[in-house]
């Protein structure tokens, strides 16, 4: 089977739309830097990290071709983003961009049309929340036994409260224990440590989850929502997806009642009774991991205005999780 085959069997894509050979070239160009303003295509930087960088490429003939993104990053997160792309796409969903070509640093895929989200939805606009929980949840249901030979497992998701607490033993690691808010910190980790119980009862399904719900990353068309940036995607427990979208600094101005809601309707959908009370411990417990973390980038930045905002969210933070765990 030749590249271009095994390429757009995957992608779900007409081969006779775009070459493999001109993904390659577009590929190569790039990652030598050459021009990529030719006749055929016309490249702006839509986007740049420390660590990625993703083009737009706007196609002259648009009649006969799409939009295109090349995504530049460390290959080992271009090839796991890839492998999830194309398994979703080749189990039938449609709630990512379409992947088209895989080179060592470079993921070629479809440009998601639409606006990214400014900020989370009201919470009386049920329709946007529900369209929410269905880019976020639909990956759920891909088999593991199935597809996890095509996307190995990283590690990098809690399957249990005590995969958690490691993570969060790992930030307070890195705060000097004389900064003013070491002990405060350290009383409460360990508050949440005695009242968590580091393993479930019953030991939950193992499911494929986004795990980086940042705004910016949900695309909303005018009447669909997209989900992009999959290169944190994992298999794990989906109620800490749950728990990761309701502490997120990003939703910090979503009342506690709504994630309440959020948690309690998604329960129902899905009818798994048992998520709600494993969302609302992993929400709890992500409180304590971003009053931790806040606490240690408010204490890493040399801007003082950026260290006096994430400390006042910091604050803010722990008043949370501190209530969490009386």
């Amino acid at each position: 089977m030749s590249d271009r085959k095994k390429v757009f069997d995957i992608a779900g894509f007409d081969p006779a739309i775009l070459d493999v050979d001109q993904l390659k070239a577009l590929s190569q160009a790039y990652l030598e830097q050459q021009t990529l303003d030719d006749a055929d295509w016309k490249v702006d930087i839509a986007y740049q990290t420390q660590n990625s960088r993703i083009l737009r490429l706007e196609p002259n003939d648009t009649e006969r071709f799409p939009t295109l993104a090349l995504k530049l990053a460390p290959s080992a997160d271009i090839r796991h983003e890839y492998a999830v792309l194309s398994s979703i796409y080749d189990f039938g969903f449609h709630i990512g961009p379409r992947p088209f070509y895989v080179d060592e640093q470079v993921l070629i895929m479809e440009w998601v049309h639409g606006e990214p989200l400014q900020a989370p939805p009201p919470p009386d606009d049920e329709d946007k929340w529900h369209r929410m929980m269905a880019v976020m949840g639909v990956p759920n249901s891909l088999p593991f036994a199935e597809y996890a030979s095509r996307i190995p497992m990283r590690g990098t998701a809690p399957h249990a409260p005590a995969d958690l607490f490691h993570f969060i033993d790992e930030q307070l690691s890195q705060i000097d224990p004389n900064h003013e808010t070491y002990s405060e910190l350290a009383h409460l980790v360990e508050r949440m440590k005695d009242q968590v119980a580091p393993q479930w009862n019953t030991l939950p399904p193992t499911t494929l989850n986004h795990f980086d719900p940042r705004l910016h990353h949900f695309i909303w068309e005018g009447y669909h929502m997209r989900l992009i940036s999959w290169q944190n995607a994992d298999w794990g427990d989906n109620a800490y997806a749950v728990g990761q979208l309701c502490a997120h600094p990003s939703y910090e101005e979503v009342p506690t009642s709504h994630w309440v809601w959020y948690r309690w309707e998604l329960a129902r959908l899905t009818k798994d009774e048992l998520l709600i009370p494993r969302a609302t411990t992993y929400t709890n417990l992500m409180l304590v991991y971003w009053a931790v973390r806040l606490t240690y980038m408010a204490a890493s930045t040399s801007t003082p205005e950026v260290a006096a905002r994430l400390t006042k969210q910091r604050d803010r933070y722990l008043k949370r999780a501190q209530r969490g765990f009386v």
